[in-house]
C-alpha cells in the first residue's frame, strides 16, 4: 500500500503537509490505489495548515492519521472537521496546560482524568464531556484502521502516529454522564422554548409569506406605472395589509437617479460610491405604517424585520461606517439573542444569505439606509429567500426532515412521488424520495399537501427567474456531495448554484425574526432547523401521542433503542399514524389540509357532494361529504370527510364541555377506559375548534387582496 509516490508530488495537500507530515503517512493509499489525502476536503487541509503545523505541534503526524482513518470510513465533512478540531482544541488543553515537551511524556490514564476532574482546565463540563468523546473516537479510529489495513510489519511502524488508548472505559468517569445529562438538558430547554410556540410560528410564518408576496405585487404594480405610464419617480403608494394588522402602510418607489437627485445635500457630504454589483434595481422605501381604526391604541408595526433592513445587516458583510453604528449593531443582535453578551469581537452572519440573490440586499440600497427616512426595501432577493425559507420551516415541522435531506428535493418523478388512496374517502398522499444522513439509498419522506403546494411555487418561480427549464446543478452540501455526483434540477437553488445549508439557517432566522423563543431560564434561543426537528418529535410524541417507533421511522433515524418495547410498525400502519398527525396539524393551524380546502376546495367538496347527492348532511361541527356508508361508524369526531363550519363552533365547544365533565367523572370513579375514550373525544374537538379558528383566520388573511393607492 505504500509505494513511491511521485504522482501526488503535484497535488495540493502534499504541497501543504510535506515536511511536517512523515512521508510514509502522506503516500497512504487504499484498496483502489488512491491516496487517502486524495478525499480530504479543502477545508481540512487548511484547518492542519493554519492550526496545526504552523506551531509544529508535536500531536501533528497523529492528528493527519486520525485524519485518513475518518477519510477510509467515509465520514462526511463536517463530521471529520468537526473531530480533527475537537481533538487539537483538546491537545492543546491538556499537553501544553500540563507543560509537556512531547506526546511521548503525554499518559492517557493520568492526563485525561485529570483534564476530567477540572483540575487545570477551565472547559464547561458539557465540552469536556464531547472532548474526552472525541479523544476515544479518534484512538479507536487509528487503532482499527492498523489493524484492519496492514500487516504485522507495517502496523508495528506505524504504532507511533496514533493517538494512545486509555486503559479505563470513556463510560466510566462521571463526567461523561454529566456532560451527556448536560447536554440533553440544554437541548430539551431549547426544545421546549419553540414547542409550545409550534402552531404560532408557522401561522405567523405562513402570514408574512403573504406579506411579501402582496408587497411584490405592489412593487411591480409600480413598475409598471413607470414603464408603461411614463410616471416620474419617486412614486408614493400605500394600501390596507389586511384586518389581521390593521393599518395601512406607506412606500415610496425609488431608482438611483431620483435617490441621488432627492438627496443631493446628503450626496456632496456622504460617501456616495459607485456601485459594484452592476445596475441598482428599482427599490422602495417604507415610509411608515398608520392604524386603520384611528381609536386603536396600540403602536403600529409595519414590516417585522424593518429594524434589520434600517441597520444594514441583511447583507453578506455589515458596512459599519462608524462606532456609534456598530455599537448599534451589536446592541441589537444581542438583544435577538443572535450574538452572546460577552462576544464582542466576532460579529455573527445572522441575515447573510451566503447566496447571490437571496436574502441580500444590493450594496448601493443597504449603505443608503442611514439617508434614507424611511427603510429602504430590496424586494426580489427578500421574495426570493422567503419562499425558500417557508418551504423549509413547512418541510421540517410536518416530516422533521434534516437540512441535508431538504436540499436534495428535486424536480424529478423519482423524487416526487404522488399515491392515490380509493379510500372511503378517497385521499392522495405525497412522498418525496431522498437519502437520510447515514444511508445510501433514498427512501420515503411522507409530506403535506402544503409542502408539495410549497414545491409548486418554488418550481414557478425558478422557471420564470431562468425563463424557462430549471437547470441541473450540483448538490449544495459539500459533506454529502460525494453520494449525488450527478448534477440535478434541484428545488433549493438559484442563479445557477445550489443552496447550501447557511443559506437555510439564515432564511429561516429571517422568517422568524422577533417571534421570541425564551427557556424557563429566560435565555434566548435561536431557531435553527435541527431545533425545528426536535420540536417536530416533541409535537408528535408529546402533543399527539403518535408512538414512538413511528416517529423515529419518520424521522429516519438510523438506530433508535427506544423502540425496543415495540414491534416494528408495518407500512400501513406508519401511514395510518401519519394521516392522523397531518390531520393533527391541519387542525392546529390550517397549513396542511385546510388553506387548500378553503375556500376552493372545501366549496368544490360540498359542490361535487351535492350534485351526487342533493342534500346537505348536517353532523356535528360541520357537513359530511361521505355518500357511502360510513367506514367510521358514524363516529364524526376527527372524520376527514367532514368539512368544518365556522357557524358550528358553538356546537363543538358544548361537547367538549360534555367530554371534559365525563372524563374528570370516570377518573374518580377509576374507570380508566372510559376516561381515555372522553380523552380522545376531547382531543378530536380541540382539533376541530382549532381548525375552525384557522379557517377563519386564513380565509381573511390569504384572500386578502389589497388596493393600492398610487399618488
Amino acid at each position: 500500500m505504500i509505494k513511491d509516490g511521485e504522482d501526488c508530488k503535484s497535488m495540493e495537500w502534499y504541497e501543504v503537509l510535506k515536511g511536517s507530515i512523515a512521508e510514509e503517512i502522506l503516500l497512504l493509499k487504499d484498496e483502489q490505489g488512491q491516496y487517502y489525502l486524495d478525499r480530504a476536503d479543502k477545508a481540512h487541509i487548511n484547518y492542519l495548515s493554519n492550526r496545526v503545523l504552523i506551531y509544529l505541534y508535536p500531536w501533528r503526524e497523529q492528528l493527519v492519521l486520525t485524519l485518513i482513518s475518518f477519510l477510509a470510513r467515509n465520514l462526511d465533512v463536517s463530521t471529520v472537521g468537526t473531530y480533527i478540531k475537537g481533538m487539537n482544541n483538546l491537545l492543546l488543553n491538556v499537553i501544553y496546560s500540563n507543560k509537556l515537551p512531547d506526546l511521548k511524556s503525554f499518559i492517557p490514564d493520568k492526563h485525561l482524568i485529570q483534564y476530567a476532574e477540572s483540575q487545570y482546565s477551565n472547559h464547561s463540563t458539557r465540552t469536556k464531556s464531547e472532548y474526552l468523546t472525541l479523544y476515544f473516537i479518534a484512538a479507536d479510529s487509528g487503532r482499527i484502521f492498523l489493524n484492519s489495513k496492514f500487516d504485522d510489519t507495517t502496523r508495528q511502524n506505524f504504532i507511533k502516529y496514533i493517538f494512545p488508548s486509555p486503559s479505563f472505559k470513556l463510560k466510566e468517569l462521571k463526567i461523561y454522564s454529566a456532560g451527556k445529562e448536560e447536554s440533553e438538558r440544554t437541548r430539551k430547554s431549547d426544545t421546549n422554548a419553540i414547542a409550545p410556540l409550534f402552531t404560532e410560528l408557522r401561522a405567523e410564518s405562513h402570514i408574512r409569506f403573504n406579506q411579501i408576496v402582496r408587497l411584490k405585487q405592489a412593487y411591480e404594480e409600480a413598475v409598471l406605472k413607470v414603464t408603461n405610464e411614463g410616471v416620474s419617480l419617486p412614486i408614493e403608494f400605500s394600501y390596507e395589509e389586511s384586518n389581521r394588522t390593521g393599518e395601512r402602510w406607506y412606500f415610496k418607489l425609488w431608482d438611483k437617479t431620483s435617490f441621488e437627485l432627492a438627496h443631493k445635500q446628503e450626496r456632496e457630504t456622504s460617501s456616495f460610491r459607485p456601485s459594484k454589483e452592476g445596475e441598482v434595481p428599482p427599490f422602495l422605501e417604507f415610509v411608515k405604517a398608520e392604524k386603520i381604526d384611528s381609536t386603536d391604541p396600540s403602536e403600529s408595526e409595519g414590516l417585522w424585520f424593518l429594524e434589520p433592513a434600517k441597520l444594514g445587516l441583511l447583507k453578506e458583510v455589515p458596512k459599519m461606517k462608524s462606532a456609534e453604528q456598530k455599537e448599534r449593531m451589536t446592541s441589537f443582535l444581542k438583544k435577538w439573542g443572535y450574538m452572546d453578551e460577552k462576544d464582542s469581537n466576532s460579529f455573527p452572519k445572522t441575515f447573510a444569505g451566503r447566496h447571490s440573490g437571496i436574502l441580500n440586499q444590493h450594496s448601493y440600497i443597504s449603505d443608503k439606509q442611514s439617508v434614507a427616512q424611511g427603510v429602504l426595501i430590496d424586494i426580489e432577493p427578500i421574495y426570493v429567500a422567503m419562499h425558500f425559507a417557508i418551504l423549509s420551516l413547512e418541510a421540517i415541522t410536518t416530516s422533521g426532515a434534516r437540512i441535508n435531506e431538504l436540499l436534495q428535493i428535486n424536480y424529478t418523478k423519482n423524487c416526487m412521488v404522488k399515491v392515490n388512496n380509493p379510500g372511503p374517502p378517497p385521499t392522495i398522499r405525497y412522498l418525496l424520495r431522498m437519502t437520510p444522513k447515514g444511508r445510501t439509498e433514498p427512501e420515503s419522506f411522507y409530506v403535506t399537501t402544503e409542502v408539495m403546494k410549497l414545491i409548486s411555487l418554488i418550481i414557478k418561480m425558478l422557471k420564470t427567474h431562468y425563463n424557462g427549464q430549471i437547470p441541473k446543478v450540483e448538490y449544495g452540501l459539500s459533506s454529502r456531495a460525494h453520494l449525488f455526483k450527478d448534477k440535478k434540477p434541484y428545488i433549493f437553488q438559484y442563479n445557477g448554484r445550489a443552496i447550501g445549508s447557511g443559506t437555510i439557517n439564515a432564511v429561516l432566522r429571517f422568517l422568524c425574526h422577533n417571534i421570541v423563543f425564551e427557556t424557563e431560564k429566560g435565555k434566548l434561543v435561536t431557531l435553527t432547523p435541527h431545533l425545528l426537528r426536535h420540536a417536530f418529535a416533541t409535537q408528535a410524541v408529546q402533543t399527539e401521542g403518535l408512538p414512538i417507533d413511528i416517529v423515529a421511522i419518520l424521522l429516519h433515524q438510523k438506530d433508535y433503542t427506544v423502540t425496543k418495547y415495540y414491534s416494528r410498525p408495518t407500512s400501513t400502519h406508519i401511514e395510518k399514524e401519519l394521516e392522523k398527525w397531518h390531520m393533527a396539524l391541519a387542525a392546529d393551524i390550517d397549513i396542511a389540509e385546510i388553506i387548500l380546502r378553503t375556500p376552493i376546495e372545501l366549496e368544490d367538496q360540498l359542490k361535487e357532494y351535492k350534485e351526487k347527492v342533493g342534500t346537505i348532511n348536517n353532523t356535528l361541527g360541520g357537513i359530511c361529504t361521505l355518500d357511502k356508508i360510513c367506514p367510521q361508524k358514524m363516529v364524526c369526531l376527527g372524520c376527514n370527510a367532514k368539512v368544518p363550519q365556522p357557524e358550528n363552533k358553538k356546537e363543538l365547544q358544548q361537547e367538549w364541555e360534555f367530554y371534559n365533565e365525563r372524563e374528570i367523572y370516570y377518573k374518580k370513579q377509576g374507570i380508566t377506559f372510559e376516561a381515555n375514550k372522553c380523552k380522545i373525544a376531547k382531543r378530536n374537538i380541540r382539533k376541530e375548534l382549532k381548525e375552525i379558528e384557522s379557517i377563519e383566520k386564513y380565509r381573511e388573511d390569504e384572500s386578502f387582496a389589497p388596493d393600492f393607492d398610487f399618488k
